[in-house]
Parts: structure tokens; sequence; C-alpha cells
């Protein structure tokens, strides 16, 4: 509840606690429809624990937390929901004030009336600058893997992206798994520091690390002096690696934001589809050398 309570700070006491009494616990499981778009707006909602994800048309466009808003455009202009919201989390916690309590609140007091619109306001502006920059990190991001471009062109500027756009990540890079030596490599980066490079080009033995890069799942280590959030590439259920965003621990460097693990989670999956697409072609140019070869006599 603590964290609804900011919402509604800068407000009168007494009428931040009829606020509060009016609110609805409405708990969904993940992946569960909050609403939907094009559905009536009858409630906003507020998230007191759990996260809600924000799409339209199947596309991803932010991922919100405790504290927010959402679903409250939708009253204002008294239209339809404009996108789908599910829960993101293992649970979602939220509390609905429906259209009608949330009109009555606005008119019995003109003065907290429009401090809930500024916060209102605000919270949206925040968000829609969010939404906006993932958007178009993610548009540039799937362009450049939709084309026929060689994976050493691609993959390092995919890695830019996330370097450029994620202000607490300082390197990128791509550990994969050598097929013949199962040594994990470097073999793609952006802006890693040379001592985490090995002249051979494998990572420093560091068991933790070579455990997370082969995890399933994502994963934030301390790696000496940086730290190291892992994002698995993982085509066709075969782990190959992982995608590596790290900071300096001296910069004192925020965690990633919801919405910056989810650019890298998107970035990461763009990455299987890429190495997918390169292993079939490293498939097809084996299987015409093969032919080539057969149909020489050799």
């Amino acid at each position: 509840m603590a964290e609804i309570g900011k919402i509604f700070s800068g407000l009168d006491p007494e009428i931040t606690e009829v606020l509060l009494e009016k609110l609805i616990p409405r708990d969904f499981e993940e992946s569960e429809t909050v609403f939907s778009e094009g559905d009536p707006a009858d409630a906003l909602f507020l998230i007191e624990e759990g996260e809600v994800s924000i799409s339209r048309e199947g596309q991803i466009l932010g991922v919100l937390g405790p504290g927010e808003i959402l679903g409250e455009l939708a009253l204002f202009e008294q239209a339809t929901r404009s996108a789908t919201a599910r829960c993101h989390s293992a649970n979602c916690h939220l509390k609905a004030l429906s259209a009608a309590e949330f009109e009555t609140v606005l008119s019995s007091c003109a003065d907290s009336g429009a401090a809930i619109y500024r916060q209102m306001l605000s919270s949206c502006f925040r968000r829609l600058s969010t939404m906006n920059r993932y958007f178009v990190s993610t548009v540039r991001a799937g362009t450049l893997a939709s084309q026929p471009s060689p994976l050493s062109q691609t993959a390092p500027e995919l890695l830019s992206i996330l370097v450029q756009q994620i202000p607490s990540v300082h390197f990128a890079a791509l550990l994969l798994s050598n097929p013949h030596t199962a040594d994990l490599e470097v073999s793609f980066e952006v802006g890693l520091p040379p001592e985490m490079i090995p002249e051979e080009g494998i990572l420093a033995d560091d068991p933790i690390v070579t455990a997370l890069s082969r995890s399933v799942d994502p994963h934030e280590q301390k790696i000496g002096d940086h730290f190291g959030f892992f994002f698995p590439i993982n085509p066709d259920r075969t782990l190959l690696g992982s995608l590596l965003l790290g900071s300096s621990l001296s910069s004192q460097a925020a965690p990633l934001r919801r919405e910056d693990r989810l650019l890298a989670e998107t970035i990461s999956r763009l990455l299987t589809l890429t190495f997918q697409r390169h292993l079939r072609q490293e498939e097809e140019a084996n299987r015409e050398r093969l032919e080539r070869s057969r149909g020489s006599g050799y």
C-alpha cells in the first residue's frame, strides 16, 4: 500500500484515505489479461506488487511496476482501451478504481481533482517517453536483425543499441560456447574491458560466469570490478551462450530498469533468431558443397 500511497502524495490526508478505501483489490497470475485493446474503459488500475506489460497489436510497448498507474487515459477520453495489459510477473496485485468513483472524487473537490490530474499526467508523460524510446530501439533492432547481413555485422550493431540506449550499461558482449572445445568465447563485443578478454578470446576461467552464461534464465552477477547481466542465447532450444551486459562497480550505475531489461530480452531474442538464420545458412552452404563434391566424383 505504501507504493500506491505515493500516487496520492500531496493530497489532503482525509481525501487520500477516502481514495484508498475506494480501491478494489484485483489479483492476476502470470500472462493473465488485465484488460484488452478495445474493451470499455470502466476503471483505472494502480500496481501494488508485480509488473504489468502494455502491448498493442501484439507488440509490447513497455512494462510498468509498483506505484504506477495504468488505464487512466481511456477514462479521461471516455473511450475504449487503446492497448492490452497483462501480468508480466509471477503474480500481480493491483488496486482498481472504477470510472464512477473516479468521477466522484474529481468532482467532489476541485483542488484534489487538479492534484490527481497533475500526478497522472506526470506519470503518463514519463511512461510515453519510456515507451517511445523502447519502441524506436526495438524497431531499429528488428530492422537490423531482418536484414540478410552477415552475423559479423549484425551482432555488433545490436550490441551497440544496448550500450547506447541503456544508461547503466557500459559494455556488451556475446559469450558463445565453442562446439568443438566447449570453451566460452567472446565472439562479439562492444566496449568490453581488455582485462576481461584473454589472448585466446576465451573468457577468464570463472566457474560462476561460465555457469550463468549457460543458464536458460536471465541472471545478475558481480564479475571482478564489474556487474554483469546475463540473457540466454538459445537457438533451437540448444543453449549456445549468453548476451552479457555490464557496468563498472565504481560508476555507481543503477541496476537495469524494467524497460531496459525488456529491451535486453527483446534483443537477445533477435540475436537468437539471427543465429538461427546464420546456422541455417551454414547448413545450406555445407549441403551445397557436399553435393558439388559428390558431383565432381571426389
